[in-house]
């Protein structure tokens, strides 16, 4: 199993078993500091989300941590994650990196997605989703609902995506 999927699944039963984070992982983690997303999902069905395209802890040990227990305990979405059916839920961590602002779409170039904030939401869309770089730009500002005058945010990044295998 891959080791970010390891630590999310740990940090789960951690917490299932003791009601607070775990203090101790793969020293691995500990001098690294990206971008945490944690997905959590049961049989398709979205459990939970969290994270961010930056940091947000000391190391991205502590930001995968906490991302699931987010992800896995304080969305409410259906059944709870217990001892007993965490096994059934798939977990997948996406580490982001070399996250930069872009004015244009022009700018975009070999990089995995965009990332557009607006009025405090968040909005991310993947390269690999699209046929183009301006069909995922035209997406995202319809999803987003931007208008030519509205103030946001474009950022590119990269991002590895860690799955259960």
């Amino acid at each position: 199993m891959d080791r970010y999927i390891k630590l999310a699944y740990e940090s789960i039963e951690y917490y299932l078993k003791n009601r607070k984070p775990l203090s101790v992982y793969d020293d691995y983690f500990r001098d690294k500091n990206r971008g945490i997303i944690v997905r959590i999902e049961n049989k398709g069905r979205l459990k939970g989300q969290s994270g961010s395209i930056y940091p947000t802890r000391k190391d991205m040990g502590l930001d995968i941590i906490n991302e699931a227990i987010n992800a896995g305990f304080f969305s409410y979405t259906f059944m709870p994650i217990t001892e007993e059916n965490l096994l059934d839920h798939e977990i997948c961590v996406y580490e982001f990196t070399d996250v930069k602002k872009i004015k244009y779409i022009e700018d975009f170039k070999a990089y995995d997605g965009i990332c557009i904030t607006f009025n405090e939401e968040v909005f991310i869309f993947y390269r690999k989703d699209f046929k183009s770089d301006m069909e995922m730009f035209e997406s995202a500002i319809k999803e987003a609902n931007l208008d030519s005058w509205d103030v946001f945010l474009i950022e590119k990044f990269k991002v590895k995506v860690h799955k259960n295998n």
